[in-house]
């Protein structure tokens, strides 16, 4: 005998209602809806209302029929292995609803194609009270009928605030409201500016969101794109180093999480940011990667093959994409990785006679030492008695010992424009170059042999006006 079980209605909303969205990917999903309908303006209101929050996603789009609206407003609305439009941002038909169950227990759609306005509510606490799945539909009149086409998402009884402590919850909600202006500014950065159909403006609470392309185009070097099993397109973006542009730009490129978090691939699907910052567990992050950032572009027809959520916030490379990008790694990253090496290799070679030698041994690992080459500190040597000179050599070997290595790391991955070394006086560099010129007179050199080797030394001649008169 075959029968047909309906789910329960309220075990299946508790169950939609924890799949884990964040007020960010709720509106975003949201916010795909609009741009399937052709919206070239999209406004999101985030209000506390009186201690009754709501949330309003308004779009100037197609609209819908009243048949339209129904359908949409149905669980699974779109079979996922169907062919959808090769713009059509939806994935299972899931979206507006999930979504919305995620962050509210009330959902209302208004929406307007032809002459007519159509409202329809999903109300869980109603679901909740029958155990079964009703919903108003209604056509709107006079002041509630809209002037022009488009459809306005509305959550109210948003539930996922903490009541029991309403000024907390209060400002919880207007942090996360402008944590949405970012989000929105990134995940749809490309509608922003237009790199992707239609431009598409977009506003939270008024504020205009500006598009947070996270690949730095105007000062990153490029290499080629590449086309991998005829379905995503791969390009890889070397960001500039931090000597390379202002201040403000390394900042706000770095993103919040810094730039040592922020390397890896961006996922996109038909122009919309997926996931971000991620080597898919092909790689680790390294320091000298946090430059390098790719850009992985596929079309709605791969979402299977990507492992696509419903959330559209996760997904899995492939197989055969994901060997392909693992063999790619190395070489995307090398101009990247080519930044900070030429930069290294530049400070090595620019100095002469420096305090620090720096040692690559066989097995590649690296050591700093005091150099007891340098003038000064053969100054000091010489000027000690033996004992208080082998003394002065263990303090030096301590020093190179314990050098903070983890800790200025950190700080130079964290803000390098923000790790300083204290700059010598000129009075400081004098008595450092009187010092020298002291101990090579004592050594047999004239004065001006003495004066050649200061020179020669990286300090002394880029102050060399300053304190040449004075020697």
């Amino acid at each position: 005998m075959r029968k047909e079980i309906p789910p329960n209605a309220n075990s299946l909303i508790m169950s939609m209602r924890s799949l884990g969205y964040s007020l960010n990917n709720a509106v975003a999903d949201i916010i795909d809806n609009s741009i399937s309908a052709k919206a070239t303006k999209i406004d999101i209101i985030c209000s506390w209302d009186n201690q009754e929050p709501f949330v309003e996603i308004k779009d100037n789009g197609i609209g819908m029929t009243s048949e339209e609206l129904e359908e949409a407003m149905r669980l699974g609305s779109k079979n996922p292995l169907h062919e959808r439009d090769k713009e059509d941002l939806g994935r299972f038909g899931l979206g507006l609803k999930t979504a919305s169950f995620s962050q509210a227990k009330k959902l209302i759609v208004k929406t307007k194609q032809n002459e007519n306005t159509y409202a329809a509510i999903w109300d869980l606490d109603l679901i909740e009270k029958e155990n079964k799945w009703f919903m108003d539909l209604e056509k709107l009149d006079g002041k509630n009928a809209f002037k022009e086409k488009g459809t306005t998402i509305r959550w109210e009884k948003i539930d996922t605030l903490e009541k029991k402590d309403k000024i907390n919850a209060q400002e919880y909600f207007e942090s996360v409201t402008n944590q949405l202006i970012k989000h929105i500014s990134l995940v749809f950065h490309r509608y922003i500016s237009g790199d992707y159909g239609n431009k598409i403006i977009f506003t939270v609470n008024g504020n205009i969101c500006i598009s947070a392309d996270p690949f730095f185009k105007e000062k990153s070097t490029t290499q080629p794109a590449e086309i991998i099993a005829n379905k995503c397109k791969v390009i890889s973006y070397a960001l500039p180093h931090h000597t390379n542009c202002t201040s403000e730009e390394w900042e706000y490129h770095g993103g919040e999480e810094g730039y040592l978090e922020n390397q890896g691939f961006y996922l996109y699907r038909n122009g919309r940011l997926i996931c971000k910052s991620t080597w898919f567990g092909l790689a680790r992050k390294l320091e000298m990667r946090k430059l390098c950032r790719i850009s992985i572009d596929i079309d709605n027809s791969s979402d299977a093959e990507w492992q696509l959520d419903v959330k559209k916030s996760r997904a899995t490379p492939p197989q055969q994409v994901r060997g392909r990008l693992r063999d790619l790694i190395h070489a995307f990253s090398r101009p990247a990785i080519k930044k900070f090496a030429k930069r290294a290799k530049a400070l090595i070679n620019k100095q002469k006679s420096p305090i620090w030698e720096r040692f690559v041994s066989t097995d590649r690992q690296i050591i700093y030492k005091i150099s007891k080459d340098h003038p000064s500190i053969k100054f000091l040597l010489n000027s000690l008695s033996e004992e208080l000179a082998d003394e002065a050599e263990k303090i030096f070997s301590l020093v190179e010992k314990r050098i903070p290595l983890q800790l200025i790391s950190s700080d130079y991955a964290e803000n390098p424009k923000n790790l300083i070394t204290e700059e010598l006086t000129i009075k400081e560099i004098l008595d450092h170059a009187k010092n020298i010129i002291d101990y090579y007179i004592k050594q047999g050199l004239s004065v001006e042999d003495s004066y050649d080797i200061l020179k020669g030394i990286d300090i002394f001649r880029e102050n060399w006006e300053s304190i040449k008169d004075s020697l």
